[in-house]
Formats: C-alpha cells, structure tokens, sequence
C-alpha cells in the first residue's frame, strides 16, 4: 500500500516521528490558550460605550452645521456639550441611560432618550425642522353698529374739545355767564 509519498518523506517519516510532532504542537496550541485566557481573565472589563450623533435637517436630510449637543442624565443633570461643526460628534461615555438634547438658533429643539451600551458605539441620527413662520397678523373688522359707536363717541370728544376751547378765548366767560343769566331770567 502505497501513500503517494515521495520515498524520502516515506522513510524520514516513522511512526514515532509522526507522534512527537502531533505532540509538540498540541502542547504549543495549550501552552498558548492558556497564556490568551491568563491575558483576558486580568484584563479590565469595558464600562465605556461610544454616542455618535448625527444632526440632520428634517427636510433636506444634510448635516446641520454647528448644532450643540448637550448629553445629560434623565434626571437633568449636564454631563457634556459639544459642538457638532459638521453635523457630527462623538462623545465616550460610561455604560447607562441619556438624555441627548439637539439644539441650533434657526431649528427646534429635539430630546432624546440614548442607551449606551459597553464597548459598543450608539449611533444617532436626530432630524431638526426649522423654525415654523410666524403667523399673520389677525385683523378684525368691526360690525356696523360697534363703528357707529365709535364714531358718535368720536364726535361728542370733539364738541367737548370745541366747547373747552370756547372757555379759553378771551371773553368766554362773559358770554357764559350771560347765557347762564338769561336762563335764570327766564328770558
């Protein structure tokens, strides 16, 4: 029975051979499992996860330029704010739940809830819509009778404007008291 084995190999290949080498590279493969579960046993374990937020206008969906990020607890207490100059940034923080808040002059205001999870990066994309246009002005006509009033009450402001004049101009008073003496009179 013949392997196919060069006869050099065949010779140089005994049986004793054979199982020092299984041997020898079994005891290095062990040698060096049990050096890789020594390194990662003592390492520390990951307590920091990776917020990547990603400011998008609502509309266009482009990168809002120069947003400000703050990232919170839920109870409101600030733990950082950053500057998304390109409509992007990161922020390492420890494993827990977040309060993000997206906030830029020419846009609403956008919260939140991030849950970080260790040695994972929590990506974010948060779509802010620009401020709505004021409303317009209301305008409201007034009815018939509500103008008619105005007016007569228009009117009798300006014969008490006239009549105060008329006391004013020199011999006013004597004219008054005339016309109040004529009535006494009866004449």
């Amino acid at each position: 029975m013949s392997l196919g084995l060069p006869e050099r190999v065949r010779t140089a290949l005994t049986l004793t051979r054979f199982q020092a080498l299984v041997g020898l590279v079994a005891g290095v493969l062990s040698i060096g499992a049990t050096v890789w579960g020594i390194v990662f046993a003592t390492r520390e374990p990951v307590t920091t996860g990776e917020v990547v937020a990603i400011v998008l206008d609502a509309r266009t969906e482009k990168p809002v330029p120069n947003a400000i990020v703050e990232l919170g607890t839920p109870q409101g207490a600030l733990i950082s704010t950053l500057l998304a100059k390109e409509g992007l940034v990161r922020q390492t923080v420890k494993e827990g739940l977040y309060r993000m808040r997206v906030i830029h002059p020419k846009f609403g205001v956008e919260v939140r809830p991030v849950y970080v999870l260790a040695g994972h990066s929590q990506e974010i994309r948060v779509r802010i819509a620009p401020h709505p246009p004021p409303p317009p002005p209301v305008v409201v006509e007034k009815d018939k009778a509500a103008k008619d009033k105005d007016k007569v009450a228009k009117d009798k402001d300006k014969e008490k404007d006239k009549a105060g004049k008329e006391k004013d101009k020199p011999g006013a008073l004597d004219k008054a008291g005339q016309v109040i003496k004529k009535l006494f009179e009866g004449k």
